[in-house]
């Protein structure tokens, strides 16, 4: 290779060198103002959460007129849900909650909650021991009369069921044996499992 060659890919790897590195620089600058930036849109964000705090939208007032809720949980549920914060209601679940207000309803203790539904042949409409199609309303129970309501809390919140159904004596004494005064079983599309959970019970007006 002659000198003059030589030299001049030298200069073209300086060149090179040179404009790697005045990317980098420039790259690293970008970065900085983009931190600086989200640094100030998250105190900026931060700002607006407690501001939002402040101005009283909070679980234990109510969102429309900005009154306090009450300190019961059964309570506080079913007056969001008349005021219509979780969207429209069936009739069945307008008057479980209009009777959990009337009758100023509250937690009965812990229910071993399980799932039956389709996998084990109860299909949709399928007739229940009470009169019945299953649906999304029904529930099974044998310490609870049939046609209460109940309250259930889920981990999404709380649930308005039906007592439609009723099942094994056995089932009783399971949750019993697990530390719960009742044993209920929520027809679902899908297997949700078992677990221990509040709940509260309604008694129904005759309406049948």
């Amino acid at each position: 290779m002659s000198i003059s060659k030589y030299r001049q890919r030298r200069v073209k790897s300086g060149r090179l060198f040179g404009a790697v590195f005045a990317w980098v620089m420039l790259a690293l600058v970008a970065l900085l103002t983009t931190g600086l930036a989200t640094g100030r849109e998250d105190n900026n964000a931060s700002s607006e959460k407690s501001a939002t705090a402040d101005t009283g939208r909070r679980d234990d007032v109510d969102n429309n007129d900005g009154k306090q809720l009450p300190a019961n949980p059964v309570q506080r549920v079913a007056h969001k849900a008349l005021k219509g914060e979780y969207g429209k209601l069936e009739d069945w679940q307008y008057k479980a909650y209009k009777y959990a207000l009337i009758q100023e309803a509250s937690v009965n203790g812990v229910a071993w909650v399980t799932s039956y539904g389709p996998w084990e042949g109860f299909m949709f409409g399928e007739a229940c021991a009470f009169g019945y199609g299953c649906s999304d309303s029904t529930a099974a129970a044998n310490l609870i009369p049939s046609h209460y309501y109940v309250l259930i809390e889920l981990p999404e919140g709380w649930e308005a069921r039906r007592i439609e159904d009723c099942g094994a004596k056995r089932n009783d004494f399971v949750a019993r044996r697990k530390g719960a005064q009742v044993w209920i079983d929520r027809w679902v599309r899908t297997n949700e499992g078992s677990y221990l959970t509040r709940y509260a019970s309604i008694r129904a007006f005759k309406t049948w």
